[in-house]
Formats: structure tokens, C-alpha cells, sequence
């Protein structure tokens, strides 16, 4: 529990847990993050000027994200865990294009296998 004299430590994250990253990665990851890089750079385009072209999410590298299993992440939680007392971690659930099956199935996993080592430490 946060108080005034513990404020909050918040770790915010692209996190996907899944039991089978390579296969979320290439069919749900990375289109996902494609789409939302192209909507993010044709937003910065100005009127008149030309649009820049779509993102090849097979060029994409997994830098910046975490997806794993869930016995992984945990692993790579625990040494954040330890060297700041998170009490939150944050991170986007629903990806633009991702279907709702998919996100409840990851959901499902972060609160069954990797929220609950942590659970006595309330992140």
C-alpha cells in the first residue's frame, strides 16, 4: 500500500505474456506495433506532403518489450522487483488491431502466473 511516506514506484512496460511468444510475436505483435508506428508517423506528415509509406512489420526487432512465458517474465520482473520496490506495473493491454480473444488470453496469464510471486510485494 502506497502512503505519504512510501510514494508509489511505477514501472511502465510493453509487456506480453504468452505460450507461444515467437508465434504472438510474428502474427500479433508486430503488425500491431507496425500499425500504431505508421498512425503515429502519418500524424506528424503535414497537409500536402507525402504520406510515409507503411511499416513492414517483418522489419521490426523486439527491442523495447518484453514477451515471454510466463515463468520468463517473471524472471525478468524479479530483478526491476529488486532493485526498486515497484508497487505498479503498467503497461498496455489492448494493442490497435488485436482481437479481444487474444487480449483476454494474456490478461488471463499476467493475473494467473505472473502477478501472484509478486502479490505479497503489491506491484
Amino acid at each position: 500500500m502506497c502512503s505519504m511516506s512510501s510514494p508509489p514506484v511505477v514501472a511502465s512496460m510493453r509487456m506480453w505474456v504468452s505460450d507461444d511468444p515467437e508465434r504472438d510475436w510474428e502474427t500479433i505483435l508486430a503488425p500491431a506495433l507496425a500499425y500504431q508506428a505508421g498512425v503515429y508517423a502519418r500524424m506528424g506528415t503535414d497537409a500536402g506532403h507525402p504520406q510515409p509509406p507503411n511499416i513492414d512489420p517483418h522489419t521490426l526487432r523486439r527491442t523495447g518489450l518484453l514477451i515471454d512465458t510466463p515463468e520468463k517474465m517473471v524472471n525478468m520482473i524479479q530483478p526491476m522487483q529488486a532493485s526498486a520496490p515497484l508497487t505498479e506495473i503498467c503497461f498496455w493491454s489492448h494493442l490497435p488491431g488485436v482481437s479481444h480473444e487474444a487480449v483476454m488470453a494474456h490478461l488471463e496469464r499476467v493475473s494467473k502466473h505472473v502477478l501472484p510471486p509478486f502479490s505479497a510485494r503489491e506491484v
